[in-house]
């Protein structure tokens, strides 16, 4: 009996440290780094203007114990190195310039297909760049999806949801490049 249960207690044991080790390991939760487009973002516009601020509103709770939707700072980290990159504006959240640019996530989703091993990110953002005087200049609101089919259900969700504001950012320098004046 005392064996039986050494066998129960040792296998308890293994489950919850399994447990464990993958919630550890697999719920870092988004990462501003990877949601920032390929190094290729360069573009040929060049507005001539600098971005005092980059002010980002909106956040989707995360359900408990699932994994996170970007968050404000993420989005703000990714926005800023994005447009840095792309040589659009010649600065960009450096306390002084022309142009303010207000982010307003205004939803995140998510959607699970393919007997839950697809996991896509869905979010809208509305992108506003506003004068010193807070007159609208330019604005667009653009929604994107992202996907993953990652082994880990953690790594899944996590990896759609930064290719959501990386396809999201893609988009936003795709629109400027056609649509500013």
């Amino acid at each position: 009996m005392q064996q039986r249960n050494c066998r129960v207690s040792g296998l308890i044991k293994l489950i919850l440290s399994t447990i464990v080790l993958s919630a550890a390991s697999g719920c870092a939760g988004p990462n501003a780094a990877n949601m920032v487009p390929d190094a290729d973002t360069q573009l040929a516009l060049q507005t001539g203007k600098s971005v005092r601020t980059v002010t980002v509103r909106g956040e989707q709770d995360s359900v408990w114990g699932g994994a996170a939707y970007a968050k404000k700072e993420q989005i703000h980290t990714a926005a800023v190195e994005t447009l840095t990159r792309s040589g659009v504006f010649s600065s960009i959240d450096a306390g002084r310039g022309d142009l303010d640019l207000e982010i307003i996530v205004r939803s995140q989703g998510q959607e699970v297909t393919s007997f839950l091993l697809q996991y896509t990110g869905k979010m809208t953002v509305t992108y506003r760049f506003t004068d010193t005087a807070g007159d609208a200049v330019w604005s667009t609101t653009l929604e994107s999806s992202g996907s993953s089919k990652a082994f880990s259900g953690a790594k899944r969700t996590t990896e759609a949801r930064e290719r959501t504001v990386k396809a999201n950012l893609t988009a936003l320098l795709n629109e400027l490049n056609k649509s500013w004046k």
